[in-house]
């Protein structure tokens, strides 16, 4: 084996378990924080006190988009995983080339940014509604009406768009990683 071939290798190597590595790593990252902000979203939904109405389609349509762009950016994450056991392969054939490897996680650098930006919005829908909440509220409201009080599910929801913002920032970090590995191994 010459020089080189061990080189090429050796950086082959080191580029499959840093893909391996990011990839899972950023899988579950995203995936728990994703599960966690659905769970957190249809309790919301299904509680009809919660004082921000989901069924308004402005406040509904990011947050469903944004969890459905942070689902195939999860997705998208295990792509690495197969691309670093492809790398690993005996078979040169089947070797993601570096042009295949590098669309794939600007892809997922997209998929994530997208994703932030729904979030981003429907985040604010969230917070300005409980915003206006508070602010029009009378002096002595909570005698009369307890009702239109922020409740503990409402900063739940806050908390769930908080959540998708850091799976979001981990799934741009890592890919940004991986593609400078990939560039400067």
């Amino acid at each position: 084996m010459t020089e080189h071939n061990h080189s090429a290798v050796a950086t082959r190597e080191k580029v499959a378990e840093t893909l391996r590595v990011g990839g899972w790593l950023a899988f579950w990252v995203q995936l728990v924080l994703l599960a966690t902000s659905a769970v957190i979203l249809l309790f919301a939904i299904a509680d009809p006190g919660f004082n921000v109405n989901f069924k308004s389609l402005f406040r509904l349509a990011p947050t469903l988009g944004a969890l459905i762009a942070l689902g195939l950016s999860v997705y998208w994450h295990w792509q690495y995983v197969q691309f670093s056991h492809r790398l690993r392969s005996p078979d040169p054939a089947v070797y993601p080339s570096r042009a295949q490897v590098t669309q794939t996680l600007e892809k997922g650098v997209n998929l994530n940014l997208i994703a932030l930006l729904l979030t981003l919005i429907a985040a604010q829908s969230v917070i300005s509604a409980l915003l206006i909440k508070v602010l029009s509220m009378p002096a002595g409201i909570a005698v009369a009406q307890s009702g239109q009080l922020i409740e503990p599910l409402d900063i739940f929801v806050v908390q769930a768009c908080i959540f998708l913002i850091i799976a979001e920032f981990v799934g741009i970090a890592i890919a940004f990683r991986l593609l400078k590995q990939l560039h400067h191994p």
